[in-house]
């Protein structure tokens, strides 16, 4: 005998579930979410502080300098890897 589906309706029913139970409960204080720059000194406190006055800021500078970042070590593992004789341009098989 083949297993039945779950039926749809009932997972959305089970999850959404506990959503007005939730909405019930007691407002809580707005929670402030800051960073310690006390110690920090350069770039880290320059990025500490960044976080500290504008999330969006931080959030697009992250955004923009991640995929920066990674092709900068793409680049640098390319050329050691060049460096190395490997190349992965072409796919000739070392086996034959």
């Amino acid at each position: 005998m083949p297993k039945r589906p779950p039926n749809i309706l009932a997972l959305i029913i089970l999850l959404l579930f506990p959503a007005p139970l939730l909405a019930l409960a007691a407002k809580a204080e707005a929670i402030v979410v800051v960073a310690d720059t006390r110690g920090l000194s350069g770039w880290r406190a320059w990025i500490a502080n960044l976080y500290n006055e504008s999330h969006l800021l931080f959030a697009l500078m992250t955004i923009t300098s991640v995929p920066l970042l990674a092709l900068v070590l793409g680049r640098i593992t390319s050329w050691c890897m060049g460096w190395l004789g490997i190349n992965l341009r072409t796919r000739q098989l070392a086996e034959h």
